[in-house]
């Protein structure tokens, strides 16, 4: 019986060891700890302008997981953030959440500098609704194998030309009835917004069409969703 107590006291201790280890303290370990994460940085040197706050985060618009708790997190700021597409640049800014305690990255936002044309985001029970067959599990902390800037690479074109790029790093998984099923897995869920219309059928609302959504496996970049229009905010008049 001791030495059952002993395993599991060691157990805990170990997992306390790891979750202080990967704490972001300071400004300066936040901005490195979203470079380290998100890849960023792999081409121009994005530390010299980038910016650190400490905020009480929220979040209800993240799919399968309602509500986040409020957590305090680091905010981080990144300037001049390059994507890239065959000849083209897009220089983009990026806003980063950085969950304080465990390091976990809640949230990527890439937006152009230009004026953009929003509605608003889905819901996370909008989004848990039309997502049938997906699951999204929880965060991750766990320094990826296969980058954010890879993975917007495989997006072809599209952020490029969208006002605004969501992205979670996360444990996804999907299942298509009793056909195939995906294990839990760490993933790069890249949701664009106010990009290229999906299609030209006009009598779609525009808000239905204008945004394109990929998955992409964080250990060796393999698509797992491909170019799902889902989901989208289901709008009331005047909204």
């Amino acid at each position: 019986m001791k030495s059952v107590l002993f395993v599991i006291l060691l157990s805990l201790s170990v997992a306390v060891a790891t979750w202080a280890e990967k704490s972001v303290k300071s400004g300066e370990a936040a901005i490195e700890r979203v470079l380290e994460l998100t890849g960023l940085g792999e081409v121009l040197d994005l530390k010299a302008s980038a910016t650190a706050e400490s905020v009480s985060y929220k979040d209800s618009t993240i799919p399968f997981i309602p509500d986040t708790a409020f957590r305090r997190s680091w905010r981080v700021g990144l300037e001049q953030v390059p994507l890239v597409w065959e000849k083209d640049t897009v220089l983009m800014r990026a806003e980063v959440y950085v969950d304080s305690s465990s390091g976990a990255l809640l949230r990527v936002i890439l937006r152009p500098y230009r004026e953009t044309h929003l509605v608003r985001e889905p819901t996370s029970e909008e989004a848990t609704k039309q997502m049938v067959g997906e699951q999204i599990h929880g965060f991750l902390y766990e320094t990826p194998q296969y980058s954010l800037a890879s993975a917007l690479k495989k997006c072809k074109f599209y952020p490029l030309h969208s006002d605004e790029v969501i992205i979670w790093y996360v444990e996804y998984s999907w299942k298509n009835g009793d056909i195939s099923t995906l294990e839990p897995t760490p993933a790069w869920v890249i949701y664009m917004r106010g990009t290229l219309p999906v299609s030209d059928r006009e009598w779609i609302p525009l808000y239905k069409r204008n945004h394109r959504r990929y998955v992409f496996n964080a250990i060796d970049g393999s698509p797992m969703c491909w170019a799902s229009n889902i989901p989208y905010p289901e709008l009331n008049d005047g909204e």
